[in-house]
């Protein structure tokens, strides 16, 4: 449907863009184009963008991109016109000077399309855009090849649509994501998604100016909370492909997948979409919980904060590089909106009830690393491992270590792949344990993985137990165990050391300081594991009773501890002290005065 009422004319457009390169004081820079649109049609609902990509949400509106040029090889730009809720859009493309490896393509996004395969115009002339009418929202790509001419410039164009306030739900959302904005992205960002939604979620990897990496990739992982039954609700994966330079439609994701990664070195494009049968069925709506998680992760980019969507400000984004600590569904704490802790560090402790680890999926990982995660899961008893994905060589392994309160021996299963992991079960701490070795020769061909676990609650252990992570760094001071009073019944914690900047180093020792203040007997104690650096297993225990006073503990990598009493009499714990100084120069005892005497 054409619209009654032109935004902007191809007069004005050309008028302004000759006294632009006229040295027109009043239209000096691209804002006052866009001022100059403004004050000539007073467009007080609409958006119009002058950025390289980005979400435009007003019922009408336009894009302005390189009009003076010039544009380079290898741009990507894309930009997502949700335009309100609409069901009709007219498109009119008002200026353009492409040549034939410079492209502007307008592709339609339907809810409940009989296809997958979404209708493509190419824009090659100004005039009307025909071919995309009935959409609910419309992506303009504009990409550039390896032999664009210096000649070509950028384009104008125009939208204006057609509202129907029963088109797609007011909840549905457009998120847009570039390697500098998003390290976690969630959706809904809180409480349940709604009936009919279609939202889109655009990721990309580029510079400002648009220019593709060749050498980075859009990694995209996909994690599943909870989604209706039969693929009611579900995600459809685009591709932009850099050959045919249009969007290609890649794998559904419904209820039945957990887990997807999806890896580009061109931008992708997934929609949300939702049934309406939940509309009038509250039965339905209690079961859908928060719904979907998305990790977003490129390669060899820094990765700072920032996602963006509709409702945030007229044009989205602003590529904001800072840190927004209020976003809600930009998150890497333990409290999640999903219901899963996402684990992206080196090494950390996750006492959420599950969760996921996420490490150099799509990174290459170095010699020698050495990352542990202690999985606590509340008072469990019972764990429940999946890997989903695993790229590594033989100088690569993945250890998982089941520790348990009650028992006299530990279990430790190498991960050669990926699917369930056997033998991690009645633990009531599970270890995952990521190292390389330092002569391993195909680092820059293995990645890190990812892998999920379940925790059963059920466990007896003491809500006192606590779980420490610590380097030198961390542990400067004494560490005074229990931090205060009597340790309790029925406690079990656990404490790893680990070398400084997660690598291990063969020229220094990791040296541990024990010193007992009270124990009882041998019902309560200590265990003591090495991590064996040539075989990559953590050594059967050395136990440590009342009857040791103090005690130096030792090893060219990796030192496990773990603290076990019963549930009879209690004592006062212990002290722990970490460096990584040569053995006889860390610490003496003196026995008299009970107190540590540091030679450092």
């Amino acid at each position: 449907m054409k619209a009654t009422i032109s935004i902007l004319s191809f007069a004005l457009v050309t008028s302004l863009l000759l006294g632009f390169s006229a040295g027109n004081t009043e239209i000096s820079t691209l804002g006052s184009l866009q001022a100059s649109f403004l004050r000539e049609f007073h467009l007080n609902d609409s958006s119009i963008s002058e950025t390289c990509g980005g979400v435009l949400s007003k019922s009408k509106g336009g894009i302005i991109h390189k009009v003076l040029g010039p544009i380079q090889k290898n741009e990507r730009c894309v930009w997502v016109i949700r335009g309100g809720q609409a069901v009709t859009f007219s498109l009119d493309m008002l200026f353009t000077r492409n040549d034939s490896d410079a492209q502007v393509l307008a592709t339609c996004i339907r809810k409940s399309a009989t296809t997958t395969t979404p209708t493509h115009v190419q824009i090659g002339r100004p005039g009307p855009v025909f071919g995309i009418n009935t959409c609910n929202i419309v992506v303009i790509t504009f990409s550039t090849g390896e032999n664009v001419t210096s000649s070509a410039t950028g384009f104008v164009l125009q939208y204006s649509t057609v509202q129907d306030a029963n088109s797609v739900a007011v909840s549905s959302k457009d998120y847009f994501v570039n390697p500098n904005n998003a390290l976690e992205l969630r959706h809904p960002t809180a409480g349940y998604y709604s009936a009919n939604e279609l939202s889109t979620f655009t990721f990309v990897s580029m510079d400002y100016d648009g220019n593709r990496r060749p050498s980075s990739t859009v990694s995209v992982i996909y994690i599943r909370n909870q989604l209706e039954s039969s693929c009611r609700d579900f995600l459809t994966v685009f591709y932009f492909n850099s050959t045919l330079r249009n969007w290609q439609p890649g794998v559904r994701i419904c209820d039945t997948v957990p887990f997807q990664l999806i890896t580009s070195q061109d931008p992708i494009l997934l929609t949300f979409e939702t049934s309406s049968s939940s509309q009038y069925n509250g039965l339905r709506q209690k079961m859908r919980k928060v719904v979907v998680c998305f990790v977003v992760l490129v390669q060899a980019v820094h990765l700072s904060a920032a996602v963006s969507d509709q409702s945030k400000n007229d044009l989205e984004p602003k590529f904001d590089t800072k840190i927004n600590s209020d976003s809600s569904y930009l998150s890497n704490k333990n409290e999640s909106q999903c219901g899963t802790f996402i684990s992206y560090k080196c090494g950390e402790i996750l006492t959420a009830p599950e969760g996921v680890i996420l490490y150099k999926v799509s990174e290459s990982v170095q010699r020698n690393e050495r990352c542990v995660w202690i999985l606590r899961g509340g008072t469990a008893n019972y764990f429940g491992l999946n890997v989903h994905y695993k790229q590594s060589d033989n100088g690569t392994q993945l250890l998982a270590s089941c520790l348990r309160h009650n028992s006299t021996s530990e279990t430790n299963v190498v991960i050669n792949g990926t699917g369930p992991v056997y033998g991690i079960n009645n633990c009531n701490v599970v270890l995952i344990t990521f190292l390389t070795g330092i002569n391993s020769t195909n680092t820059t061909n293995s990645t890190g993985f990812i892998l999920q676990y379940t925790a059963l609650q059920g466990g007896n252990i003491s809500r006192n137990s606590r779980d420490y992570l610590l380097t030198p760094d961390n542990t400067t001071v004494p560490l005074v165990y229990p931090p205060s009073l009597n340790y309790t019944n029925d406690e079990f914690s656990t404490f790893v050391f680990v070398p400084n900047n997660t690598f291990s180093n063969a020229s220094k020792h990791i040296n541990i300081v024990y010193s007992r203040i009270q124990l009882e007997a041998c019902w309560d104690h200590l265990k003591v594991y090495k991590f064996n650096s040539v075989h990559h297993i953590w050594e059967s225990p050395h136990t440590i009773c009342d009857d040791v006073n103090s005690l130096l503990i030792t090893n060219q990598d990796m030192i496990l501890i773990t603290f076990k009493s019963d549930s009879l009499v209690t004592g006062l714990g212990f002290y722990l002290l970490y460096s990584e100084r040569d053995d006889d120069n860390i610490c003496t005892r003196d026995e008299k005065s009970q107190s540590l005497i540091y030679n450092i």
